[in-house]
């Protein structure tokens, strides 16, 4: 018996977006947090990559990208 056995996937996506959509500017902040980290660890080698995956993030939850 594995630890996702009793996990229903439908339900957990979608308290995510409930939480997602009930908190956007604490999750905004946090992708900005992640964005500033990876550019940090990786000395600024994938900024463009990571700045354009959180913009698309930020735009699928309905905040603004930078």
């Amino acid at each position: 018996m594995g630890l996702m056995d009793n996990v229903d996937l439908n339900d957990l996506a979608t308290k995510g977006k409930d939480y997602v959509s009930q908190n956007e500017e604490q999750v905004s902040g946090f992708l900005d947090k992640a964005e500033e980290f990876i550019d940090e660890k990786t000395g600024g080698k994938f900024t463009s990559q990571v700045d354009m995956a959180t913009d698309k993030i930020k735009e699928s939850i309905g905040g603004q990208a930078d």
